[in-house]
């Protein structure tokens, strides 16, 4: 008989709790949008250190190698990560 009593205790504090996540949860925040192109393609090109001929897989490489150097799980710099990202993006997009 204890263990009906504490199954039922069980699935009435386990519907509480659900209702008080519901009742209180903080409103859902929109999905961000990407950020404008912030930089130019020579820029890009001078953060990435490649030619203005270089070919994608070249931007992509380069991208990996210096992003391996300063990624922020590895100890770098989250500025650094995101310039290094901006400038791949805006490369790639005008390939």
């Amino acid at each position: 008989m204890d263990v009906v009593r504490t199954l039922i205790f069980l699935a009435i504090l386990a519907g509480l709790v659900w209702w008080l996540r519901k009742r209180f949860a903080s409103p859902e925040t929109p999905p961000r949008q990407a950020p404008a192109a912030t930089i130019t393609e020579a820029e890009a090109r001078e953060i990435l250190g490649v030619t203005p001929h270089a070919s994608r897989e070249e931007i992509i490489n380069q991208h990996r190698k210096l992003m391996q150097k300063v990624h922020p799980d590895a100890g770098g710099s989250t500025y650094l990560a995101q310039q290094l990202n901006e400038a791949k993006r805006v490369l790639l997009e005008r390939r």
